[in-house]
């Protein structure tokens, strides 16, 4: 049996077994107790950095990377020595949702362009003296963005200023270049305004849901950047495009999209725009397209993800239930016009046990991966249709 699974903003789709060779896990970890948010976390080159500070600095970076493009799965390539800059972009990179590589900073460019190529990152962090190791590539790679960073830049004002002015006169400082797709470091969490927008990357249920299907059924994952087969669900062109690679397969299960979780007063029109687009509208066109001419074969199944949020919401979760609610009498709608005797559900999940373990928190109030994951399959193979499915326990 093919089976089409999509996972932010993705499609997974039939075809042929395949294992990610990359895990991306989101860097959310309870905020410090106060009695240790402003001891210091780093010190270098006479600079103390607090644990407060430090997470502002990797709010502000991961705000950033999303407003330059980097999304959920995306990879982030970090080329960079043992300095503040590499904690800053590592768990920048993890809280806007992307997964991470660390490249040796001794690579030569034919080591650098392999792994570049071989990972398909698309954004790189590097030190300025180590760029031109890069720009020895002649852009034969898939990097769209460079992001430039000095030592400098984690040092106090005058120790930076003499550093620079030693480096210049030495002739060994490297300038950075003004030219497209090339971003500073400094200047880009200077002008970062905001919270980056919560990104939900469930790996373990993800995996759990993959592992349950597979035993019995071909199983090829597709994702926006970090499976075999790529797709962005906010575009219709590119689910069309996928289901044309992979041909007609037997069901279609939809794990997640990005919402954006904020105080109502604080929403913007752009916050509710985003969430539209992409988790209720990109999963609400991946059904569309995956009824419509054959795409799904004769009595196979569509499995959406709305969540627990929509019948009991929280503070700051008005955009989500807004979103989940609106999936659910999607998908109850839709399976009465589905055609050929295709059926369409609906799963709604909660905390998985192992995430909220993984995070540092009590997993009793979650519910293990695998139970999650038998709520997909029972959509996918059962005989239910117009349903809602709940797996948040």
């Amino acid at each position: 049996m093919d089976t089409v699974r999509t996972d932010d903003p993705s499609v997974r789709s039939g075809g042929q077994r395949s294992r990610p060779r990359s895990v991306s896990y989101q860097a959310h970890p309870a905020p410090p107790p106060s009695a240790t948010a402003t001891a210091p976390c780093s010190f270098f080159s006479g600079a103390a950095v607090s644990f407060r500070e430090l997470d502002a600095a990797v709010d502000r970076f991961a705000a950033a990377l999303q407003t330059l493009g980097v999304r959920k799965g995306d990879r982030v390539a970090l080329m960079l020595p043992n300095c503040p800059q590499f904690g800053v972009a590592f768990y920048g990179a993890l809280r806007a949702g992307a997964t991470v590589l660390g490249l040796n900073p001794l690579y030569t460019a034919h080591e650098l362009g392999h792994v570049l190529r071989d990972s398909g990152a698309e954004t790189f962090v590097v030190l300025a003296p180590m760029l031109r190791v890069f720009d020895a590539l002649g852009g034969d790679t898939p990097v769209r963005r460079v992001v430039v960073t000095g030592l400098d830049d984690a040092m106090p004002a005058p120790v930076a200023a003499g550093y620079v002015a030693k480096a210049r006169a030495e002739g060994t400082h490297a300038e950075v270049p003004e030219r497209e797709g090339v971003y500073r470091y400094a200047r880009l969490l200077a002008d970062a305004r905001g919270a980056p927008t919560p990104v939900e990357v469930d790996v373990r249920r993800d995996t759990a849901v993959v592992a349950a299907l597979a035993p019995a059924h071909e199983v090829v994952q597709a994702s926006h950047s970090r499976s075999p087969e790529r797709v962005d669900i906010t575009d219709a062109d590119s689910i069309r495009a996928l289901f044309d690679r992979v041909g007609p397969v037997d069901a279609v299960v939809s794990t997640s999209g990005n919402a954006r979780c904020k105080p109502l007063a604080q929403l913007t029109d752009d916050d509710f725009a985003y969430c539209l687009r992409d988790e209720l509208m990109g999963q609400v066109d991946l059904a569309r397209i995956a009824l419509a001419d054959g795409r799904v074969r004769d009595g196979g199944s569509v499995t959406l993800t709305s969540g627990t949020l929509a019948q009991h919401p929280m503070p700051g979760s008005a955009a989500i239930s807004l979103v989940n609610a609106a999936l659910e009498g999607f998908g109850r709608a839709a399976a009465l016009e589905a055609p050929r005797g295709i059926r369409v559900n609906v799963v709604s999940p909660g905390w998985v046990a192992e995430t909220l373990s993984a995070i540092g928190r009590d997993p009793s109030a979650g519910v293990p991966a695998d139970v999650v994951a038998r709520a997909y399959v029972e959509s996918a193979t059962g005989t239910q249709t117009g349903a809602v499915l709940d797996a948040s326990g």
